[in-house]
């Protein structure tokens, strides 16, 4: 098992509104949900390369959301906009490049605690986070290894984001996992 936190940038948090946005300059929560839906892709897939998981079962990741737009958008819903689009690309390059599938499904928000409050990490002292409080608060999380994303997985993510950049999946899956965290 494992956990991450990204802090995205200050430039695409303050551009990220709610769906229906018609101005192009704006990033939608629903295409932030679906980053969180593709790193999490990218660290199932590197924890398993790194600790020799045998994938001769074709395990699925199941991917639990506590936004139902998450969902609909790594199923189906990603084609109905140019960056969701460029997404979708970069998110069938991770899948094509390994046997492990993805199940993306919904949490209620109340089990969704965790998550939740990894989600909105800060120190108001310092501006960064000690993660080892998460560990005092939250003992289930004593066994789960943190994932780092790489430099690459995320200059790969944050050229869609700003550059409007379209990955090609093949070329996408060309990293080797252990070049994703």
């Amino acid at each position: 098992m494992f956990w991450w936190h990204l802090v995205f940038p200050k430039e695409f948090l303050a551009r990220a509104l709610l769906p229906n946005n018609k101005k192009g300059k704006q990033i939608s929560i629903n295409v932030l949900e679906m980053v969180c839906v593709i790193v999490n892709m990218a660290t199932a897939i590197f924890v398993w390369d790194h600790d020799g998981i045998d994938l001769s079962s074709y395990l699925v990741l199941l991917n639990w959301c506590d936004n139902t737009a998450a969902c609909t958008w790594i199923n189906r819903n990603c084609k109905h906009s140019i960056i969701g689009r460029r997404l979708g690309c970069l998110f069938v390059g991770l899948l094509v490049g390994t046997k492990i599938g993805i199940q993306a499904d919904w949490i209620s928000t109340h089990l969704n605690v965790i998550a939740d409050n990894i989600s909105r990490l800060k120190d108001e002292h310092y501006g960064d986070f000690d993660y080892a409080k998460l560990k005092e608060t939250y003992p289930i999380l004593i066994p789960c290894r943190q994932f780092q994303p790489s430099t690459t997985l995320l200059t790969m993510i944050w050229d869609v984001l700003v550059n409007k950049s379209c990955s090609d999946p093949l070329i996408v899956k060309g990293p080797k996992p252990s070049t994703l965290g």
